[in-house]
């Protein structure tokens, strides 16, 4: 019957969840070494030939190269400047700042209470921001010693 799709009992039972489908992954490349050039995300050190599970021979940080996980690794397009996240503690600042001035003359506890949560909104966004720079420059480092590397292989 090859049109009709029929499962046994047995074979429902053998069905892999993603945890364990991860780790056959896993076991597939762990005697694989990396062909291309791979950064660590932690301290850039070039990850060429050195198997695809493993830690950074450099720094210590574990890291998984194999294609679609990619934990550890340096991805350059995860290093982007927040430029949305930044104008947003602008705006939310200011606006907390005008709600807290007009809810004060004369005293309004709605507009003070909606400046509040406007504060608090403009500090979880520049934590953001704050954890974004600090992504950006760790990526400007590892660009640079990715160059330096470059230069003195030629």
């Amino acid at each position: 019957m090859f049109g009709r799709f029929d499962v046994s009992v047995a074979e429902q039972d053998m069905a892999l969840d993603q945890d364990q489908l991860e780790r056959l992954a896993d076991d597939a490349y762990m005697d694989r070494r990396i062909g291309g050039s791979v950064y660590c995300e932690r301290c850039g050190y070039n990850l060429r030939t050195l198997p695809y599970l493993y830690q950074c021979p450099e720094c210590g940080q574990e890291y998984n190269a194999r294609p679609l996980t990619m934990k550890g690794v340096y991805l350059p397009f995860q290093a982007t400047v927040p430029v949305l996240d930044t104008l947003s503690v602008v705006f939310w600042a200011v606006v907390g700042v005008v709600l807290l001035y007009t809810g004060s003359r004369p005293l309004n506890e709605w507009l003070l209470a909606l400046g509040v949560g406007s504060g608090v909104l403009a500090i979880i966004y520049s934590h953001r921001v704050w954890t974004r720079f600090r992504l950006v420059f760790r990526a400007m480092a590892i660009e640079r010693r990715i160059r330096a590397d470059e230069g003195a292989r030629d």
